[in-house]
């Protein structure tokens, strides 16, 4: 048994190769541009057409900032055209804001939401599909602080809903509100859920068509950080307090390079094939007769 061990151990693995690192995002001053490759895969799954001579507009939209002591931060958001999204975005970073990393692959036409740490390891995501309607909504979960994530559905089978607000008092135990007022459904609007597992399952408390509240909020905490919006730089701009005043931490672009994938080369018609050539007939016999 040792022996057909070893020799296994010295098999080579079939294991697939590890994505290359992520490049860190440096912020010196300059509003960070999020990189993002317009890829046919990307305008096809979110049902846009852009062209090199019709390009199509691409911003950042960052949704929440959540920090986790005084230099690790979260942000997320998406990235998005006019009338799509095409993907969403999780920024990361371990010392107050200079550099960042994606702390999460992006998930086509995706968006993410609210975050919320109950302890530096426990913590939660909330997102959704965007197409035509808002659908398939889910958590990210982490059990090591951010390092790792694990996409935990809310239901089983496709449905329009978002998450509309959740809390979770502590690693195991949390709630939260699903809207549901876009599937059509005129008496179940909104749902509240229960969990006792950190968000793997959970277990439907209440149903209303009018909206519901959580039982218990999550309580305001002053984190040092914040995030907004500035219109006159058009760009979002995270903030640490420093006394009685807020510096700038980090900021990031909003406009980001429009999306001029280069128009593919006509190549010329083929020449039309010669016609077939014509059977020769044989000569007629001439008669013999005088």
């Amino acid at each position: 048994m040792l022996v057909w061990l070893a020799l296994l151990a010295q098999e080579p693995s079939s294991a697939a190769p590890a994505p290359p690192p992520i490049p860190k995002l440096e912020f010196a001053g300059k509003p960070v541009v999020v990189p993002f490759a317009c890829s046919e895969e990307q305008l096809t799954a979110a049902g846009v057409a852009c062209s090199e001579s019709d390009p199509c507009p691409v911003f950042l939209e960052l949704a929440d900032l959540e920090s986790m002591g005084n230099e690790r931060l979260l942000l997320t958001g998406n990235l998005h055209s006019n009338s799509a999204t095409f993907s969403s975005l999780l920024l990361v970073s371990d010392d107050g804001g200079k550099s960042w990393i994606e702390g999460h692959e992006r998930l086509p036409q995706t968006v993410l939401e609210a975050a919320q740490f109950a302890d530096f390891s426990s913590g939660w995501i909330a997102g959704q599909t965007l197409a035509t309607l808002p659908r398939d909504p889910f958590f990210l979960v982490t059990a090591d602080g951010g390092k790792t994530w694990r996409k935990r559905p809310i239901y089983d089978e496709s449905r329009v809903a978002v998450v509309d607000s959740f809390y979770f008092e502590s690693r195991t135990d949390g709630s939260m509100i699903v809207d549901r007022s876009r599937a059509g459904e005129p008496n179940q609007k909104f749902e509240s859920y229960e969990t006792k597992t950190g968000g793997d399952t959970w277990m439907l408390r209440e149903v209303s068509a009018a909206p519901l509240k959580l039982k218990k909020a999550r309580p305001t905490v002053d984190s040092g950080f914040r995030l907004r919006a500035d219109a006159a730089s058009k760009t979002y701009r995270v903030e640490r307090r420093q006394g009685q005043r807020w510096t700038l931490a980090a900021s990031f672009a909003i406009r980001l390079p429009d999306c001029a994938p280069k128009e593919k080369e006509r190549e010329p018609p083929p020449e039309p094939e010669p016609p077939p050539p014509q059977p020769v007939k044989p000569p007629k016999a001439k008669s013999s007769k005088p």
